[in-house]
């Protein structure tokens, strides 16, 4: 099938698919962009198909790299937000549609409800998309002309999807997006792929290390967290808490507050890292603790299954509970002692973390490989086109 993806994608991730030249120029560019539709990407290649990327990237100017069976067509796109914003992504949706019709495929496959997605339907080509948020739930949250922008574009999408087929990562989003958008029609859910094969392991911390991957946003819970793991810190003095991601850095103004409120003994502030990088976290630590109050799905809870690293997430927390299955222990997050109390527990129960370590391979294995979300992407594509 020859397949388009109009979606952000980080093509140095995608290397190996290009030829020689073009996969140097490839390893060049800038990663950790689009976790979701690059394991995508990568997953529908090896399935045997023929997939392109039609994208842009803010600033970023024109790149066209191929490969046997693969294609990445990044337009050029303005260094400006506001210009963008303004006009609602015009000049980056017209150089995008061009690219898609030129390519001629026969399914288009957007990701978000915003650019990419109006490019795809513009495009007059069988489409489908993938809601990747819910933008009321956004807007409610950041209340700003940005996110008010953004929401007037999935509107948009939502006026003109009449021959849209509709899917989500989870059954969480899909009812958000029914209920906040008013959408009447199906919706299919396709979760998102797991980070290569499911790999066992021991965690090879030689103290009692949690992780958590986030960034400093209040809906990511982390002041919650740290108040939580002080109370750890009295029941397991020799716990440590590593922050991994965005604004969680040892200069950041989060881990500042948290020393002044005596909150960062045992807490290492590592700040963002490469994707690699985060995996040798995850990999190292006795268990994954996730403190969103909310996820849409939830990237770091798969990659922690994975690797066999148990975790913990919120009970109420959008779509964790369901990416867990029985693979992960739940809890009130938003409860610091709760959070506490189920923190030590696991900490203290080696026999725990190991069930949970061989059901969260188990899950991985049955739910978010990429061998059968490809088959069942191939699926939902061959309903539109019928």
């Amino acid at each position: 099938m020859k397949i388009v993806l109009a979606a952000p994608v980080s093509v140095s991730d995608c290397a190996g698919l290009l030829d020689d030249s073009d996969a140097q120029r490839a390893l060049a560019q800038p990663g950790n962009y689009g976790a979701a539709p690059t394991r995508l990407a990568l997953a529908l290649h090896d399935a045997g198909h023929d997939v392109s990327v039609v994208t842009h990237r803010r600033g970023h100017g024109n790149l066209e790299l191929a490969g046997s069976r693969f294609r990445y067509i990044q337009v050029p796109s303005r260094s400006s937000a506001r210009s963008q914003a303004v006009d609602g992504w015009r000049h980056e949706r017209r150089l995008m549609v061009s690219a898609i019709t030129e390519l001629a495929p026969e399914i288009v496959h957007s990701h978000w409800t915003y650019e990419w997605a109006l490019a795809g339907i513009s495009s007059g080509l069988p489409h489908v998309t993938t809601a990747r948020d819910a933008p009321t739930t956004i807007l409610r949250h950041h209340r700003d002309a940005y996110r008010a922008l953004r929401w007037l574009m999935a509107a948009q999408f939502r006026m003109r999807a009449r021959s849209t087929s509709l899917a989500t990562p989870s059954p969480y989003l899909a009812e958000r997006w029914r209920t906040e958008m008013r959408w009447t029609r199906d919706i299919t859910v396709l979760p998102n792929i797991a980070p290569g094969a499911p790999t066992a392991h021991v965690a090879t911390a030689n103290h009692p290390t949690l992780v958590e991957v986030a960034d400093a946003g209040p809906r990511k819970n982390i002041r919650g967290l740290l108040q939580a793991f002080a109370d750890v810190r009295r029941t397991t003095p020799d716990a440590e808490l590593r922050l991994v991601g965005p604004g969680l850095g040892e200069g950041d103004g989060l881990a500042r507050s948290a020393r002044e409120a005596g909150l960062a003994n045992g807490v290492t502030f590592v700040g963002p890292l490469e994707p690699s990088d985060v995996q040798t976290e995850l990999m190292q630590a006795w268990a994954h603790v996730h403190a969103a109050l909310e996820e849409s799905f939830g990237n770091t809870l798969v990659e922690a299954m994975a690797m066999g690293t148990p975790v913990i997430a919120g009970e109420a927390a959008g779509a964790a509970p369901w990416v867990l299955g029985d693979a992960g222990l739940v809890c009130d997050v938003s409860n610091p002692a709760k959070l506490a109390s189920a923190m030590v527990s696991l900490l203290e129960d080696s026999s725990r973390r190991n069930e949970l370590h061989a059901l969260g391979l188990k899950e991985i294995d049955e739910r978010f490989s990429a061998h059968a979300l490809a088959l069942a992407h191939q699926e939902f594509y061959e309903r539109a086109i019928g």
